[in-house]
């Protein structure tokens, strides 16, 4: 079953034992964000994250053996912009696919425009407690389980 709402909003709770702003920093800092942001199989070659409001994400995903959702393709180009930044409690953002230059591209069978994603850091002593709201999907078309294998490499990444 899957956990994305009637209403198209995918909600993930994770505890992750490090501090509140080592987590928030490795949403916010390319050099973090392209060691665990994505899909095991998938590496990050180009990231330019500005964290700021209306500051720019652009990243590109790269599937060594070409991925099996977007039928073979290497290369699945990412773009969005930066609604809200509040170190190191919240950030808002958008992202959508796009190409190598950053132009909007559809990509049948999966949602059109962007989707709004909501990151929430809470302290719960030692921890830090994520909740990521994604809206605007038709359907879970590998999101929860892409967030599920990012979260599992930030937490690989926050431990080593």
């Amino acid at each position: 079953m899957s956990p994305l709402s009637a209403a198209g909003e995918l909600v993930i709770t994770r505890l992750f034992g490090a501090p509140r702003e080592k987590v928030f920093e490795a949403w916010i800092q390319p050099e973090h964000f392209r060691n665990w942001f994505g899909p095991r199989d998938a590496t990050m070659p180009t990231c330019r994250l500005e964290a700021r409001p209306g500051g720019t994400i652009f990243f590109c995903h790269h599937f060594e053996a070409g991925n099996v959702v977007f039928k073979g393709e290497k290369d699945i180009w990412i773009q969005g912009r930066y609604l809200e930044v509040v170190r190191p409690e919240r950030l808002v953002f958008t992202l959508h696919f796009a190409d190598k230059d950053g132009q909007v591209v559809e990509r049948p069978g999966f949602s059109r425009g962007e989707s709004r994603i909501e990151v929430t850091f809470q302290e719960k002593g030692n921890q830090t407690e994520v909740v990521i709201r994604q809206m605007g999907l038709k359907a879970d078309q590998g999101e929860s389980e892409g967030w599920r294998q990012g979260l599992d490499r930030l937490e690989e990444w926050l431990k080593a």
